[in-house]
This record gives structure tokens, C-alpha cells and sequence, in this order.
């Protein structure tokens, strides 16, 4: 299954109309996904992000923008961990009450993948998560490098030290990420 697919699953769900999508690239996924209200973001302008070429940070610094909540963010952007981590928390503070957070990338089949230009270290963010916030639903689609979901909600917390290492994350991902088969996912939901 793709990023497109547990999308849209969980936008048709829910029936969720604002949509935010930070690392547009090539639009692929962004111009899958059907809301009313959408915003897209990335550092370089070729891909048409929607205020013109900024990061996240510009984003959620300006003023002018600030008032703007979504019900749906899928974070795509700079996989390094401290970025991906700021992403997160940014978009939770711009989430709305019943949203959903959704990050690709969560699952880097390798070792050759922890590099910044594949999927990175930004599983770390997530997995943080996993062992800070009671306070959030967390759980991942093994498939399409790794599809991780967010709400707000309640989980149990995962309690060893995170390592970043390639062995580590071989030996502990099932647990860390909390994998789920795509067929599974709204059963996940909140």
C-alpha cells in the first residue's frame, strides 16, 4: 500500500476538508488528495507550493498564516529527526481537535536508507513520541517505506532508550513503530 492510500483512507474516514502537506516535491501525492482547503509547502518554488518556495519554519513563524488549522497533515519534507521533530509539533499545534498527522518514511528497509536523502533518522521523531506522549494515538503501516499515523488520543508507551543505530532499529522497529497492516488502520484510529 502507498502514501496515497492510507491518505486518503483516513480523509475519507473522517471526511476531513483542510489538508496540509509539508515536502510537496513533485506533487504526486499532494494533488491526490481531494479537500477543499489545501495547503502545500516546500523550500523549492519549481514544485508550485502554494505561498511560493518557504520552509516550515517560515510557515508556521509568519503571522500571516498563523489562524490556518487542518484536519489532515502528511509530512514529507527534511527527514533529519530534529526537523521532522519541530514538523510535528508545529502541525500538532495547528491541528484540529480530530485530526490526524500522517509521516512517510517511518520504516527504512536498510541501513543504506538512514541517509538524509532516503528516509533518514526521522523515525527517531516519531519514536520519541512513542516513549513521551500518553496523550497520542501513534501507530505505523509497514509498507511504502513506512507510513506513521498520529492523533491525539491515548497509547501505552514504549520504555527502553532509543538507539540511533541501524541494529537497533532492525531488532526493535515492530515495537518502537507499532506496525499495523494497512487493512487495520481505521480500526486504529481514535
Amino acid at each position: 500500500m502507498t502514501r496515497v492510500e492510507v491518505l486518503k483512507v483516513i480523509q475519507e474516514h473522517y471526511n476531513y476538508q483542510k489538508y496540509l502537506e509539508i515536502g510537496i516535491k513533485s506533487r504526486f501525492t499532494f494533488d491526490q488528495i481531494e479537500c477543499k482547503f489545501k495547503v502545500g509547502l516546500d523550500i523549492r518554488g519549481a514544485c508550485k507550493p502554494t505561498y511560493g518556495a518557504m520552509s516550515s519554519d517560515e510557515y508556521f513563524a509568519n503571522e500571516k498564516y498563523k489562524d490556518e488549522q487542518f484536519d489532515l497533515v502528511f509530512i514529507d519534507g527534511d527527514h533529519n529527526k530534529e526537523q521532522v521533530e519541530k514538523d510535528i509539533n508545529n502541525s500538532l499545534k495547528r491541528l484540529l481537535p480530530n485530526g490526524t498527522i500522517v509521516l512517510h518514511d517511518m520504516n527504512p528497509p536498510n541501513k543504506d536508507h538512514f541517509h538524509e536523502n532516503l528516509c533518514g533518522d526521522g523515525w527517531e521523531a516519531f519514536a520519541k513520541l512513542r516513549t513521551t506522549r500518553k496523550d497520542l494515538n501513534m501507530f505505523c503501516i509497514p509498507d511504502d517505506l513506512g507510513v506513521g499515523i498520529i492523533q491525539r488520543g491515548s497509547q501505552e508507551l514504549y520504555e527502553e532508550e532509543i538507539k540511533s543505530d541501524w541494529d537497533f532499529f532492525k531488532k526493535h522497529k515492530n515495537e518502537i513503530m507499532k506496525f499495523v497492516e494497512f487493512n487495520k488502520i481505521t480500526r486504529n484510529l481514535v
